[in-house]
């Protein structure tokens, strides 16, 4: 590394440096700055953002116009969505930021770039965003019908409003006693796919850190998976020692999804959705459900909530004129 530092400084001539160069140099200082689950998404990115802009590529040579055609590509001719562009264009932004601090580039051509997002991916409305209770039971009937396996995590998901791989990564042992007795979940790592799905030991946000009390049927639920897999690692596992796939269950979400034309984005994230949307129903206070699920604020939670309640509000409206 110090040799190459040599040689730019020295060079009579512009010393180019490649795209590949600049990830090489750029990823391992990334790595120490970020939790891994980030680093792990983001190197995902970055090779595809290098075997398709080209490893001996001369960043000077990516440019305002050349990004703005990559990206719009991304949306028009391979079908990327508005959200997950942004997340190119974000980890792009990092590397030039880089590249700018260490003096390979003048300033960041990912600052005011015109990409052409769809315009049809409008934000979803609230009530998009969480099933009401005829589609739950569709679908946790067609998740049950696939597995009793599938079918007991997503309905654990709804339960407790944990994320997937907070679901996922559940030891036997994360299970504990609250000092008033209760069983609680010990939420305090998540899954992340890095070489296989392996447990993190902490969890995507410092709020997330948390316990969390549950309810009679997810502990029925928790007690079935460990009796079906006695010797797992986790308490929800795809055969002896690997955490259920995401990818699997969001695909067969997906088939459900069609089959029974449910027009929202079905994912497993939706259950923690559908969560947030049963606490605001019964009247739990905001700040208990943030905390419950392990949100130090968020929009999409108080988006939901405020929907909720403002329906209730309505329907007391409607009954107050039949007094």
């Amino acid at each position: 590394m110090k040799l190459l530092i040599l040689v730019r400084q020295w060079s009579p001539t512009p010393y180019i440096m490649k795209l590949k160069e600049l990830m090489d140099e750029w990823l391992p200082q990334y790595e120490k700055m970020v939790a891994r689950h980030t680093y792990v998404n983001t190197y995902s990115r970055a090779k595809k953002l290098l075997a398709d802009l080209g490893p001996s590529t001369d960043i000077r040579q990516l440019d305002r116009r050349r990004l703005s055609e990559y990206y719009n590509s991304l949306i028009y001719n391979e079908g990327y969505s508005n959200a997950s562009v942004r997340l190119f264009k974000s980890t792009t932004r990092v590397m030039m930021d880089y590249a700018v601090d260490q003096e390979y580039l003048d300033y960041n051509p990912t600052a005011h770039l015109h990409i052409r997002f769809r315009r049809n991916e409008d934000r979803p409305l609230p009530q998009e965003k969480y099933f009401d209770d005829d589609e739950l039971k569709i679908i946790l009937k067609y998740m049950y019908q696939q597995s009793p396996h599938y079918g007991r995590f997503c309905e654990f998901l709804y339960l407790t409003g944990m994320r997937y791989g907070e679901a996922a990564a559940l030891y036997p042992s994360d299970l504990i006693k609250g000092e008033d007795g209760a069983i609680q979940a010990r939420i305090w790592g998540t899954i992340i796919y890095d070489d296989g799905a392996k447990k993190q030991k902490n969890p995507k946000t410092p709020a997330g850190r948390r316990n969390i009390v549950l309810s009679s049927r997810a502990i029925k639920i928790c007690q079935d998976e460990m009796a079906t897999h006695p010797n797992a690692p986790y308490i929800f596992s795809f055969g002896r020692d690997h955490p259920l796939a995401e990818t699997n269950l969001n695909h067969l979400l997906r088939q459900c999804q069609e089959k029974y034309d449910i027009h929202k984005q079905v994912t497993l994230h939706i259950f923690r959705h559908t969560h947030i949307s049963k606490l605001a129903e019964l009247g739990v206070p905001l700040y208990v459900i943030q905390h419950r699920v392990g949100h130090a604020s968020s929009e999409v939670t108080r988006e939901i909530y405020l929907h909720v309640t403002n329906k209730a509000k309505q329907k007391l409206e409607q009954k107050i004129e039949q007094l």
